[in-house]
């Protein structure tokens, strides 16, 4: 028997089944699914801030840290300080966090694949064009904690 259909409840399982899948796939790389989120944020955004990178993957500043110094002990990622402004931190992939990003790819197209599978060329637009309205539309949540 199938619960009733739920917004949260099937967002929840699609989250848990990918980031089961991430955990799975990057625990060789002793990478976790929060070390891949961070990461593809830097191959879009190289030499964010640490501040704008924990607002960009909506986790807190501490976390950030947390997964920064774990990516640094691995060689992956280093971390400057702004020359302009010495109370911010940059955050930038070093050669071997660059040289990971094509793995990731693969690992995150896979994901991609198998969830989509069946999917027309014109459900997936719609779909992700329905993700991104109510992403805009619910962002105030986070913003109002």
């Amino acid at each position: 028997m199938r619960y009733s259909r739920s917004l949260g409840r099937e967002i929840a399982l699609i989250t848990r089944s990918l980031r089961t899948y991430l955990d799975r796939e990057l625990e060789e790389l002793s990478l976790g699914s929060g070390h891949f989120f961070l990461l593809m944020a830097l191959y879009c955004k190289e030499g964010i801030s640490q501040k704008s990178l924990s607002d960009y993957l909506g986790i807190d500043k501490g976390t950030t840290t947390r997964l920064i110094r774990k990516l640094e002990k691995l060689k992956l990622v280093e971390v400057k300080e702004d020359p302009e402004d010495k109370r911010v931190n940059r955050v930038f992939l070093t050669k071997k966090g660059h040289e990971l990003r094509e793995r990731l790819k693969k690992i995150s197209d896979k994901f991609s694949q198998e969830a989509l599978k069946g999917f027309s060329g014109n459900e997936k637009k719609q779909l992700f064009n329905l993700l991104e309205k109510i992403c805009e539309n619910t962002l105030h949540f986070k913003e109002e904690l």
